[in-house]
């Protein structure tokens, strides 16, 4: 079980690299293995719709069972598909690279994380350091 503790050191570790990074202000989430939400926070020059956003990123990891980089390569040439789950899913999934599942050393997923405000590849870069810096997993996806 992913514990809330666990959550903020997650969000802790990537905003610290962000810093380091330099990146534009982003936002933060992280969900539990059934979608719950556990820890959201937004730096403050982030936009205000950016953690909504990194909520729906962290979120559409459970929704449909893997990371945000594997639905962004199979919504191609499927929007249509992607057009109709997305109703179902009230327009919360999003096929942006920044949602990445967190698995414990037996592979099984905990929760996810969400970050958004940067370009797709800081945003998932981020969310895997915070996953790494605790010691758990990262699961970033891709079509295999």
């Amino acid at each position: 079980m992913l514990t809330l503790d666990q959550a903020e050191a997650i969000i802790a570790a990537a905003r610290r690299r962000r810093r380091e990074l330099a990146t534009p202000p982003v936002a933060y989430a992280v969900v539990d293995g059934g979608g719950n939400v556990l820890c959201v926070a937004r730096e403050e020059t982030a936009g205000f719709l950016r953690a909504d956003i990194a909520l729906n990123k962290a979120w559409s990891c459970f929704a449909l069972g893997f990371p945000s980089r594997t639905l962004r390569d199979q919504v191609k040439g499927w929007e249509t598909w992607f057009a109709g789950i997305q109703g179902a899913a009230s327009g919360r999934l999003m096929p942006a690279l920044g949602g990445v599942v967190i698995r414990d050393a037996g592979d099984v997923a905990l929760g996810a994380v969400g970050v958004a405000g940067a370009p797709g590849e800081v945003d998932e870069a981020l969310a895997v350091y915070g996953i790494e810096a605790i010691g758990l997993k990262a699961d970033r996806g891709g079509v295999p």
